[in-house]
């Protein structure tokens, strides 16, 4: 077996930052696989060639479509080192003899931490303040009175492991919860909710009776825009609006015109439609600061996270290597089959 692994020539398309060196020294420290590593702002015609030259490939979000298999080259496995793997056709991978696995969880406590910092914070009113302190304002009067988190309601739009760990740590401050649910789905409160001031209601109760909204969904074909001009006209309490979820999921122009309005009480953004709207989204026209946090889809991010990241990515393929599909993560495509 370790003659057959020595065989193998992995290649690791990635950002060019402290991780990638750890999860290259883990790779060669794993097994006697021969590692390379391709920045992921490469041209793609380049890293598209590289990877028809190795047998594994890992990588977070690189783009590989129904044509790239039809001519594969020596391509095996792809281990993604993140949770989505919609940037591959994974029909088309298992029809080519290609595996493709990806993870499951390993961050979901940073992420959900990280929307209840940007909440506090912006409830709190903490921008604003800093802004006042910068000019030697020193009042509390100096801002907008601050909301009061407990005995709010929050409405969570995301039934996966980060929407039901926000909606746990916003019960712990004291708030009520309300968890979208659509007309086609039927959803169970897991154990942990028991006897929590948790339910499930629809949009329209949301929209009207939420003062803060967190979003969690994932981004498919039914919620492209899904929070547009309608959805934030319908949220009757001015809100503090959260999303680190998926950037297409909120139509940015209609969010810019919600603050415009003074439609919401403040926007915590970890994710993007487009990273060009940065500045129409911190500033209005007039050129004052709003209540507005954005982060660079850093949720994620924290040391214990990304150890996580590149230890189960790295074993991911090892398991794979050795014939041990039970102990992979996530199986997204079988191209043993």
């Amino acid at each position: 077996m370790t003659e057959e692994i020595a065989d193998r020539r992995v290649l690791v398309v990635d950002a060019d930052n402290g991780m990638t060196e750890k999860l290259l020294d883990l790779l060669t420290d794993m097994a006697p696989w021969k590692v390379d590593f391709l920045p992921a702002a490469s041209p793609q015609s380049q890293i598209l060639e590289e990877v028809r030259r190795h047998d594994y490939l890992i990588s977070p979000f690189l783009k590989l479509d129904a044509s790239f298999f039809e001519n594969k080259g020596r391509l095996e496995a792809i281990s993604v080192n993140a949770i989505g793997v919609n940037t591959i056709d994974l029909e088309a991978a298992g029809k080519a003899g290609v595996s493709v696995f990806a993870l499951t969880d390993y961050c979901t406590d940073e992420v959900a931490e990280h929307a209840i910092a940007m909440m506090m914070a912006l409830c709190r009113q903490l921008i604003p303040y800093r802004e006042a302190a910068g000019r030697k304002e020193y009042s509390y009067m100096s801002v907008p009175a601050p909301l009061r988190v407990r005995d709010s309601c929050a409405g969570v739009f995301g039934f996966g492991r980060i929407g039901k760990a926000f909606a746990l740590r916003a019960l712990g401050l004291g708030m009520k919860v309300f968890f979208y649910q659509p007309e086609d789905r039927h959803y169970t409160l897991p154990e942990s909710f028991k006897d929590k001031d948790v339910s499930f209601a629809g949009k329209e109760q949301i929209f009207e009776e939420a003062d803060v909204i967190s979003n969690h969904m994932s981004a498919n074909e039914n919620n492209f825009h899904f929070f547009d001009d309608g959805a934030f006209a319908a949220m009757k309490r001015k809100p503090v609006f959260l999303n680190t979820g998926r950037g297409v999921t909120v139509d940015t122009g209609a969010l810019i015109r919600a603050l415009d309005k003074g439609m919401l009480y403040g926007a915590g953004l970890d994710v993007l439609e487009d990273e060009h709207d940065l500045g129409r989204l911190t500033m209005s026209q007039d050129g004052e600061g709003r209540n507005v946090i954005v982060t660079p889809h850093a949720a994620f991010y924290s040391s214990g996270s990304m150890d996580q990241l590149i230890r189960q990515t790295a074993r991911n393929l090892f398991y794979y290597q050795t014939g041990q599909p039970d102990c992979i993560t996530r199986i997204a495509a079988d191209g043993r089959k």
